[in-house]
């Protein structure tokens, strides 16, 4: 059970990464903001939007297997959702996801492959003990 006191979860905030990936070609960009326990990813064109938030929480415990939980809290793209879920999966990580719509298929896949990698790579990005 996490005993952080309000205080030092604001610190923890404050000192946190955030990194950003652009796809120039594509004019995608992620950006990853950590937390404790939990990240936010916003993706998106080259205007700052949000057009869906999605979040899934996983509930695993180590004596404990369960499928994350995941919801779209606002807008209509279930591919946030979708995300959210194989992020927390992968993580243990509450997941939050905020994004634009994507107008081209092929982006999600982008998008999805660059995060992974991302992740894979740099988990200290995204990911806190």
């Amino acid at each position: 059970m996490l005993t952080l006191s309000e205080e030092e979860q604001l610190e923890e905030v404050k000192e946190s990464n955030i990194s950003s990936s652009t796809f120039f070609d594509r004019g995608l960009h992620f950006h990853v903001l950590k937390m404790v326990k939990s990240f936010i990813i916003w993706i998106g064109g080259d205007e700052a939007r949000i057009n869906t938030i999605s979040t899934a929480l996983s509930l695993s415990t180590p004596t404990f297997t369960h499928p994350p939980s995941s919801t779209v809290l606002l807008g209509t793209e279930q591919w946030c959702a979708d995300l959210a879920k194989r992020l927390a999966i992968k993580t243990h990580h509450q997941v939050f996801i905020f994004a634009d719509a994507l107008e081209d298929p092929e982006d999600l896949a982008v998008v999805e492959k660059a995060v992974f990698e991302k992740l894979k790579h740099c988990p200290e990005l995204f990911l806190t003990t």
